[in-house]
């Protein structure tokens, strides 16, 4: 029996007598095999579910030092508690907060580091409320660069914030002319991550937004349908802008069942409201948009955590939940953050009839379009003013927006999600068992070719392959020469193998 097993029976059984007796027999086989629980459970006095949950969450912070198996151990038991035994955890956030904030101000500068995170690292799981805010905090101070060395600890502690980030590794069918959409979401993501906009988002925004003529220029290239089967059961995201694909991908490809078979990045009509874009015969969920629209203003960066939990429940129950073969995901419009006042918009018109706190209005009257503003024909004779970039119409926002022509506004993910069929093998070939440090790609050949990309783990990074004519490849760059165990994962199937990396300079033997 291991110790979360142990930990199981605990907290499923509140007999203080059957507790003194696992107490005891994870006492008689010493600390060895599980230091953490050995410790905690030898300080264990009235056999409490509280104070057992208290003892996993803080013991850590009086220890004279924590190793990463130590780290682990405990993460693995905070796991147990809030996950499988479904215990809360809201009695801890404050105090949980205290710690860490406590480590982080005392972090010494004669530590020789500028990277705190790797000090913090030990004590942070990524499961509270507190430790998330943290990170988010913690991430947006830093730059590009440190934010790369993040990364790795991001993806293991707090996955759905990495994935939401992880622009970089996202692909979608979309014309390679249309690449600027990737980076424009990247950025505008970072953007919402750090509570600024970027520079490289302003700039792009002012390039593909600069007038009517540069913004219908890459509005009409984007497809508005798609060839989808007409059997899927479709699902309409009420307020799911494009900003979420990735994480959206990741939730449902962590599932059991179901993978992204295609998705596409469509754009909707304009204005960017829900009258304009409502599905016929679809059903509608809701929960995004109930929770944007209920603020009465916008908070970082407690919003943008909270705004991720709706995302994993529609998933949970709206997807995994269905007995639907195929389901198709679609939206009537995404949000924009960046409207607000805070990041350096100001109010500029007095349009007091505009709708959508400033960001589009219906018109009879003959407007011309000018660098802040289209006026945009929806059908005859009925027309809207749409706010081109951030500058709304009206009065500056003070919450997440939608209505105008922004990219986050504007482009909303499309995913026909299918099930998986549980009796298919796959077969992986690696095409090459060694490969150079000066040109470190990996290629595999993969039988019957899978419906989704595989994922190579390694050295515990997890890496998406991409597709190349008739095999898979991915770069190693950045790995040293040696030997190396892998695992390509494809759905939830995996195959391990080893590939060894040889370096530049190739010795010669002495006679």
């Amino acid at each position: 029996m291991s110790a979360n097993d142990l930990l199981t029976l605990w907290i499923q059984n509140d007999d203080p007598f059957e507790r003194w007796l696992l107490k005891h027999c994870v006492l008689s086989f010493g600390e060895k095999n599980a230091p953490y629980l050995y410790r905690i459970l030898s300080a264990v006095r009235n056999y409490s579910n509280d104070e057992i949950i208290s003892k996993i969450w803080f013991e850590i912070f009086d220890m004279d030092s924590v190793s990463s198996r130590i780290a682990e151990e405990r993460k693995s038991y905070l796991h147990v508690l809030h996950r499988e035994c479904h215990q809360s955890f809201q009695q801890i956030e404050e105090k949980i907060r205290i710690k860490i904030r406590h480590i982080s101000d005392n972090i010494s500068p004669d530590n020789n580091t500028n990277d705190p995170l790797r000090i913090l690292m030990p004590y942070i799981s990524g499961i509270s409320f507190e430790e998330r805010k943290f990170l988010v905090e913690l991430i947006a101070e830093t730059d590009d660069n440190t934010l790369e060395k993040y990364r790795k600890f991001l993806q293991s502690v707090y996955p759905e914030l990495y994935h939401y980030l992880n622009w970089n590794d996202f692909q979608t069918d979309m014309h390679p002319q249309q690449d600027w959409v990737m980076e424009y979401f990247g950025e505008y993501n970072l953007s919402k991550l750090r509570n600024r906009s970027s520079g490289r988002l302003v700039k792009i925004l002012k390039e593909k937004n600069a007038d009517e003529n540069s913004f219908y220029q890459w509005y009409y290239a984007v497809e508005s349908d798609h060839d989808l089967p007409e059997e899927a059961f479709v699902i309409w995201i009420d307020g799911l802008g494009a900003e979420w694909f990735p994480l959206l991908e990741y939730l449902i490809e962590s599932g059991k069942d179901r993978f992204v078979e295609k998705k596409y990045i469509r754009k909707v009509n304009l204005p960017t409201v829900t009258a304009c874009n409502r599905p016929e015969h679809s059903h509608c969920v809701r929960d995004m948009d109930t929770f944007i629209h209920n603020k009465n203003s916008y908070t970082y960066p407690d919003d943008l955590i909270k705004q991720i939990e709706p995302m994993k429940k529609i998933v949970l129950q709206e997807i995994m939940g269905r007995s639907n073969d195929r389901i198709l995901i679609t939206s009537d419009h995404g949000f924009t953050a960046l409207a607000q006042k805070q990041f350096g918009n100001q109010k500029k018109f007095d349009f007091s009839d505009a709708d959508h706190e400033g960001r589009c209005m219906w018109t009879e009257k003959e407007y011309q379009s000018d660098t802040d503003f289209i006026v945009h024909t929806v059908e005859e004779g009925k027309k809207a003013v749409v706010a081109l970039r951030h500058t709304s119409l009206y009065n500056t926002p003070c919450r997440e927006v939608h209505g105008g022509a922004t990219p986050e506004e504007v482009l909303v993910p499309c995913m026909l999600i299918s099930k998986i069929q549980d009796n298919v093998q796959y077969t992986v070939r690696l095409m090459t068992k060694e490969i150079s440090v000066k040109n470190p790609i990996m290629k595999i050949e993969i039988e019957p070719e899978p419906p989704v990309s595989p994922y190579l783990i390694i050295e515990g990074e997890k890496m998406k392959y991409i597709r190349d004519e008739d095999n898979w490849q991915i770069s190693l760059k950045g790995f040293k020469a040696g030997t190396y165990p892998f695992c390509v994962e494809i759905i939830h199937q995996k195959i391990e193998n080893k590939i060894r990396i040889k370096g530049g300079i190739q010795e010669k033997e002495l006679f």
